[in-house]
């Protein structure tokens, strides 16, 4: 398979993880709805997606095999994913989803940020541009309700994005040692006694008591497994820095969902802020596509 074939199908795999991701926070906050609770929620996604990753590897006869020099950076990947789960699904608990949301889905551009160091590329003169922008984003759409949100909300998804950065990061030189979906299995099997002891000091394990509960349960595991293998995969094909960047579609999703599913609604103000934030996306990486198909490019 060519490059620009492989960043193509990787784009693909982008989509389909993004669009995951995006659902799984409304399917959470109705979860918590019919009664079930974050460590409830969270503890399960880890057993479930652990076996089903693990079969799916199994029949699509997967190697399993660990090379000793990706133990260190799968190692940052199961605590990524520690604080993604332990952090971003716990937010939404506390405040909106959609504010939620405009919080965590800031780490592209922490990727984008820290890229440069660990893929020994330049620092990127757009980044310039979409930091303010996206500072602007945040401070517009949490400015209105700032004083009346609940600050463990915000701080928990600003650890999930803390835990997303890491996971991208970490999981681009594992990859290439790592079959992605043995890499998921792994991580979430590895994640699943630390983010049991994080959770359960905080929080009673309970699960759902109504129909919708158990809908918003299920369909939070279902996409959780096809959102982590598919990202793997993308992180593989396309690249950490093009995938996160191209996750700007994933808070697209979530606003969509918390409206459809939750009836949420955020003041005019706040959508301003939401699309000054996926602005700052879209400039860097229409910026990153420009300059691989113009070598004279800045």
């Amino acid at each position: 398979m060519g490059q620009r074939s492989a960043t193509s199908l990787g784009l693909i795999f982008t989509v389909i993880a993004a669009a995951s991701f995006g659902v799984i926070t409304s399917l959470a906050a109705l979860t918590y709805q019919g009664g079930g609770s974050p460590t409830g929620l969270v503890i399960s996604r880890y057993i479930f997606g652990s076996l089903a990753v693990g079969l799916l590897a199994l029949g699509l006869r997967r190697s399993f095999r660990i090379d000793r020099a990706a133990i260190l950076p799968m190692a940052g990947v199961t605590l990524g994913t520690v604080a993604l789960g332990a952090g971003y699904l716990s937010s939404v608990f506390f405040i909106p989803v959609s504010l939620a949301a405009m919080i965590f889905y800031t780490y592209p551009m922490m990727v984008a940020a820290i890229a440069p160091f660990t893929e020994g590329t330049p620092i990127r003169r757009d980044l310039a541009i979409g930091f303010p922008i996206a500072f602007l984003g945040i401070v517009l759409a949490l400015g209105p309700t700032f004083y009346s949100l609940d600050w463990r909300g915000v701080a928990l998804a600003l650890t999930g994005a803390a835990g997303a950065t890491t996971i991208f990061i970490a999981s681009a030189r594992v990859l290439d040692r790592v079959d992605s979906l043995a890499l998921a299995f792994y991580t979430n099997l590895a994640g699943l006694p630390l983010i049991a002891v994080i959770l359960l000091s905080l929080g009673s394990f309970v699960l759902p008591e109504t129909a919708t509960g158990w809908a918003g349960f299920t369909g939070a595991n279902l996409f959780f497994v096809c959102a982590i293998a598919t990202m793997f995969i993308a992180i593989r094909l396309a690249g950490p820095t093009r995938t996160a960047l191209w996750f700007n579609l994933e808070p697209l999703v979530s606003i969509l969902a918390a409206a459809v599913l939750l009836g949420e609604r955020l003041a005019t103000i706040q959508y301003v802020g939401g699309a000054f934030v996926l602005t700052a996306l879209v400039i860097a990486s229409q910026s990153k596509e420009q300059r691989k198909t113009d070598p004279t490019a800045p």
